[in-house]
């Protein structure tokens, strides 16, 4: 069967959904600042296009087992981030919005206080819950993947100077992958740069997708930077060094 090469460009799934508009609108600009044991609401909020970051409502102590006996458990991840221990359990459930059921992915971080749970806040998103993974042992971000229609929305949270922030927020046709590109012990993201080739057949039939280029962030110790747009098969010998 003959085939045809045919370039295109990709493209980020950003719209804003009304849900996430009315979240928006019902709660006040918010952000998380450590303060002793616990976080705190500030009136500067960080904010994806893809979700909503807010503080939990009461301090309730908890155990592990009677969360797990309330929710729909979907993943659970320790993070050591800051000075405390955090223990992160994604939910899936559904929300009552404008007379119709939406659904409901929560990402609620609860603080490990001795033998109890604290929750401190959570990440609310519509899209559908793919992967979460703790970067470093300690003190390390944590990157979570969720799926909207044929794009995952990657998003990675940190805490910088006791302060939970959203890090990096973006959209990929392709799962990130992380390397120490440069050997500096710090790993980069790999993104896929939003360009690629489709094969298709005579009939039209997509039958493949060649990546074209990748997108290198860095960490600079408070935030992800792109710092390269590269060839998609030289992207893992991008940033090495060459003797002088």
């Amino acid at each position: 069967m003959s085939r045809m090469t045919q370039k295109r460009s990709g493209f980020l799934l950003n719209s804003k959904m009304l849900y996430i508009i009315c979240l928006l609108g019902m709660i006040s600009a918010i952000s998380f600042v450590r303060v002793g044991s616990s976080y705190a609401a500030t009136e500067d909020n960080d904010r994806t296009d893809f979700g909503l970051l807010m503080p939990a409502k009461e301090v309730v102590e908890t155990t592990l087992v009677d969360i797990l006996k309330n929710q729909t458990a979907l993943g659970i991840t320790r993070w050591v981030a800051g000075d405390g221990e955090l223990w992160c359990l994604v939910t899936d459930g559904r929300k009552f919005f404008s007379g119709r059921w939406l659904p409901s992915r929560r990402l609620l971080f609860y603080k490990k206080a001795g033998d109890k749970l604290i929750l401190n806040y959570e990440y609310e998103t519509m899209d559908r819950f793919s992967s979460c993974y703790v970067m470093e042992e300690s003190g390390g971000r944590l990157l979570t993947v969720w799926d909207s229609g044929g794009t995952h929305h990657i998003v990675i949270f940190a805490v910088v100077e006791k302060t939970l922030k959203v890090v990096l927020m973006t959209g990929s046709k392709a799962f990130p992958e992380i390397a120490d590109l440069d050997n500096d012990g710090v790993a980069e993201i790999l993104i896929w740069g939003r360009s690629y080739e489709v094969g298709t057949s005579a009939e039209g039939n997509i039958q493949g997708y060649k990546w074209q280029s990748a997108y290198i962030y860095k960490w600079d110790g408070s935030s992800y930077t792109m710092v390269r747009t590269v060839p998609w098969q030289t992207r893992l010998n991008a940033l090495q060094k060459t003797s002088p």
